[in-house]
């Protein structure tokens, strides 16, 4: 079995694996149990593991193996997107020492925005794992594995309460600053001694009028705001992660299939 920390070749890997692994090292464990690095000596290209697949499932070997390879494309999809997170929240406290103000408005709104566009993938990311994984336990259909909503309500019933208002709770704050405060209305914020603050409290997944957006009670400073967010939501998966190992290797033990280091 491979070890992410020493063994993954991936450039943004190496580069972000410290960083992401300190409140996630859960990605690791995933990768290497189920991701690996499969890549031949006749190829550059990074590949993850094969699979081994017993002639009892036969009839959908092709399809377990697409949704395998869609399995491991996402996780480090999920990865890349944090990685861009760090970079922008870096690029976000950067802006604050920029003396011209209206690049430094510019910079810092620019780099909000990109980094909560990244969490908004990773958002996708993580129901689009727990999505393959049903799909590949045959509990949802066929190509349904990036369908929110579906992949949502089968959380609701594989998970415990309190996981699931983990998961709502950062679903909810995510996507509605994505949408209310970076997409539509940047100029809902107050600047104060060279910081930029945003309402304490949005409403959830509407679009406010700026003036109206104002007029809440409370402010949280945007760098401060961005940081613990990334931190939350690392620490969610986690422990998601840990869930979703358990459930894929037990799936994998049921269906009598193993992953395997292809590398020759």
């Amino acid at each position: 079995m491979k070890n992410f920390n020493k063994d993954t070749r991936d450039r943004i890997e190496k580069l972000y694996k410290r960083i992401i692994c300190e409140k996630f090292p859960k990605y690791g464990t995933l990768w290497n149990l189920f991701v690996g690095d499969g890549t031949t000596r006749r190829s550059r290209l990074l590949r993850p593991y094969g699979m081994r697949i017993p002639s009892s499932s036969k009839h959908r070997a092709k399809e377990i193996r697409r949704l395998y390879l869609t399995f491991t494309q996402i996780h480090y999809t999920l990865f890349c997107n944090l990685a861009g997170a760090h970079y922008q929240l870096n690029e976000l406290k950067k802006s604050l020492s920029i003396a011209n103000i209206n690049i430094k408005y510019f910079k810092h709104w620019e780099a909000f925005e990109c980094l909560y566009s990244h969490l908004g993938i990773v958002r996708n990311s993580m129901y689009g794992l727990w999505g393959v994984f049903f799909e590949l336990s045959q509990t949802i259909g066929k190509d349904k594995f990036n369908d929110v909503g579906i992949v949502k309500n089968k959380l609701a019933a594989h998970l415990t309460k309190n996981m699931y208002k983990r998961i709502k709770t950062f679903d909810d704050k995510i996507i509605t600053i994505r949408e209310n405060i970076t997409h539509f209305s940047r100029i809902s914020h107050l600047y104060l001694n060279d910081k930029y603050y945003i309402p304490l409290r949005m409403k959830r997944r509407k679009y406010i009028i700026w003036d109206k957006q104002l007029q809440g009670k409370g402010y949280q400073e945007t760098w401060a705001k961005a940081c613990q967010d990334i931190e939350n939501i690392e620490t969610l998966l986690n422990s998601l992660h840990s869930i979703l190992i358990h459930n894929f290797n037990n799936w994998l033990m049921c269906s009598n299939i193993s992953i395997k280091n292809t590398r020759r």
